[in-house]
């Protein structure tokens, strides 16, 4: 097999894996032949979709690299829900990072998005294959890269104490969205996916972040919120006067913040540097959304300070 390296798409962090594995990747992303190497062999829009993943990486480095950044490392694992399908070859890249890694952040890019129409078994498969893994993780992201309006669905179980947040980036026109606190089994979930789009923290470890990023929605659009763990939602909104719709959202938490897209509020159980970090990026990964790079103040950081986090450009994401 001809060499293979991702390093020729600007995303040297999958450099080192193995060949075979990472034209695998590429073999189920591309739909194209297995030996498929050239950059110019790559369809458009999966070439697209490397460019943006790109750029999200070479953020995430800056930061990396600069002085509020320094707590955190970064590693970025992209897999593919075919791949994930077969449990055996999606432990296996997930093990190759995580073994060789001390980071403390694990973020799971899928690519391309999950598809619905494959079922509920195919989603399980897909849990079978992170699950062990993921108690490794002090915090699992998840980006739907692409323009499929596909749900995220994944509960997280297991003994995973560190893991406080869940941020899911993506086009979400789903509604509506619920999330749910305490699924007993993936039977129960599996049900549960019939009625609406479930996101499950794990039992008796909840979610205290959460951020959903909006690509397109209707003026009839709800969010129910049912669990009593979640303490701040960053929605991170395509039009700005989408506002005048939330008097019609129903949100059963008294302490729960809606936070519209060109303002955000650190709360303060955000108080640790990895996780003020964690949700600068996550308003980073919101205006890429909106097609714009936004890079906030170090003042924003703080517990309980608020700023204007897409008010300038600095950058702009490549098309």
């Amino acid at each position: 097999m001809s060499s293979f390296r991702l390093s020729d798409f600007s995303i040297n962090h999958f450099d080192g894996l193995p060949d075979e594995l990472l034209a695998e990747i590429f073999s189920h992303c591309t739909h194209e032949p297995r030996a498929l190497t050239p950059a110019s062999a790559i369809p458009h829009a999966a070439q697209r979709q490397l460019r943006t993943l790109s750029v999200i990486t070479s953020v995430c480095s800056r930061w990396r690299n600069s002085a509020v950044g320094t707590s955190m490392l970064w590693t970025w694992i992209v897999v593919t829900s075919q791949i994930l399908e077969k449990s055996d070859v999606g432990r296996s890249i997930i093990e190759a990072f995580i073994g060789r890694s001390r980071n403390r952040l694990i973020q799971i890019a899928l690519f391309p998005p999950l598809d619905i129409t494959s079922g509920p078994d195919a989603f399980m498969r897909v849990y079978e294959a992170l699950i062990p893994q993921l108690h490794r993780c002090s915090s699992f992201w998840c980006f739907q890269l692409g323009n499929a309006l596909t749900p995220l669905i994944f509960p997280l179980y297991g003994p995973m104490p560190r893991l406080t947040d869940l941020v899911l980036m993506g086009d979400v026109d789903i509604s509506p969205v619920t999330v749910f606190t305490e699924p007993s089994s993936l039977t129960e979930l599996r049900d549960a996916t019939i009625t609406g789009v479930p996101i499950a923290p794990i039992p008796n470890n909840p979610i205290e972040w959460l951020t959903l990023s909006i690509n397109e929605t209707s003026p009839t659009w709800t969010l129910p919120l049912i669990a009593s763990s979640v303490k701040a939602i960053n929605l991170v909104l395509k039009d700005g006067d989408m506002l005048g719709d939330f008097p019609n959202t129903h949100v059963s938490l008294p302490n729960l913040k809606i936070l519209h897209q060109n303002q955000f509020t650190v709360s303060p159980f955000l108080n640790a540097p990895a996780m003020d970090e964690l949700h600068w990026t996550s308003c980073w990964l919101g205006a890429h959304r909106l097609g714009r790079e936004a890079m906030f103040p170090h003042s924003c950081l703080s517990p309980s300070s608020t700023c204007t986090a897409l008010s300038h450009t600095t950058g702009s994401i490549p098309h």
